[in-house]
């Protein structure tokens, strides 16, 4: 178990290091957030059953103001996962990287069929 801790870890730390300050909001997305919320943001992911995670293009996630979106993302405090708060800001992601991620959540909104 320690083992798993210690390599996600490492994983997370590669890859905020990876980011680079002309990363958009998808890129960031795709490294940091995929692998709970999905490509699509639906939270359909083995990491997301374990997390509770929200399905990010749902009315409620959506209806979210930015800056309580921002918060969600950079420190959890909106967050209702407390299993998992993002706390993302205090994870080596900037402001304005937060930012970006929050614009890109707002296009995955779920489309009408």
């Amino acid at each position: 178990m320690l083992k798993k801790i210690a390599a996600g870890v490492v994983t997370f730390v590669m890859s905020v290091s990876a980011l680079s300050a002309d990363n958009s909001g998808s890129d960031i997305y795709a490294l940091m957030c995929v692998s709970c919320h999905g490509r699509d943001g639906a939270g359909k992911t083995l990491a997301a059953q374990r997390f509770k995670v929200q399905d990010l293009r749902s009315t409620a996630v959506q209806n979210l103001s930015d800056t309580q979106l921002y918060d969600a993302i950079a420190t959890g405090t909106s967050s209702k996962s407390k299993e998992y708060p993002h706390a993302f800001l205090a994870r080596g992601l900037t402001k304005s990287e937060i930012r970006s991620v929050v614009a890109f959540v707002r296009t995955l909104k779920k489309t009408k069929k």
